[in-house]
């Protein structure tokens, strides 16, 4: 390369990971990109860099959108506008794990649990959560039958909002824990709440048709899951 003469203009003319032909600098069959085809530190650097720009970006565009207007991005990942927030299946599966980790400790000083019941109660909250989450998003469909919606939009939205919840739980159980003890029903609101509100902006219901319909869905599995899993829980070697 002579001096002066920029790498982008030895990029080459098909992708160096599938062989797809290019139309810039972006592989738009794998996603790879050539603006440094000779690797270099700085171009491994600037890769790292923007890479944790990005996913900065779409976390704080994520946790911050779900906060104020959950209904708009689950709208808005629906309708396809994607790659500006996390998905929402990784986002429920990271939520769902910390939470699992940081509850239960709230819930032992906030001296609603004791530490040697923390084990099996965590191991039973993740297999409860993991299978009500598709379940609460068929129940979901089943309510909202009159906005056909599909049942993957429903499960979109329920991701994002008990997802959103865990994050919620998580943040205000330590404000209830070290400043507000006395607000702690409101660890109990919050998965209501943030389901009916996401429900009503998805699926352009009224307030108190969202509210009434996403709390019939939430409560239906909350106290009907368990009977049903214990059983079939004590069935297996």
């Amino acid at each position: 390369m002579r001096r002066g003469e920029s790498e982008t203009a030895q990029a080459p003319e098909r992708c160096l990971a599938c062989d797809a032909t290019l139309h810039g600098l972006y592989c738009h069959e794998c996603g790879q990109g050539h603006r440094y085809p000779r690797l270099r530190i700085r171009a491994m650097v600037g890769d790292v860099v923007e890479g944790l720009l990005e996913l900065d970006s779409r976390v704080f565009r994520t946790l911050w959108g779900l906060t104020v207007r959950p209904g708009r991005v689950t709208r808005e990942f629906l309708d396809g506008r994607r790659i500006v927030y996390i998905n929402p299946f990784k986002y429920a599966l990271v939520a769902v794990t910390l939470a699992f980790v940081v509850l239960p400790w709230l819930e032992i000083q906030l001296g609603l649990r004791e530490a040697s019941e923390s084990s099996d109660a965590v191991e039973w909250g993740k297999l409860v959560n993991v299978v009500a989450l598709p379940i609460t998003a068929g129940v979901m469909s089943l309510l909202f039958w009159d906005k056909r919606l599909r049942y993957i939009e429903h499960l979109v939205l329920v991701l994002y909002a008990h997802g959103h919840t865990f994050v919620l739980q998580m943040v205000l159980g330590v404000a209830v824990l070290l400043v507000w003890p006395e607000w702690s029903i409101a660890m109990v609101v919050i998965p209501y709440w943030w389901l009916g509100w996401t429900a009503r902006d998805v699926t352009g219901a009224g307030w108190i048709s969202s509210m009434l319909r996403s709390a019939v869905a939430f409560t239906v599995v909350l106290f009907g899951l368990p009977p049903i899993l214990r059983p079939l829980l004590e069935l297996l070697p």
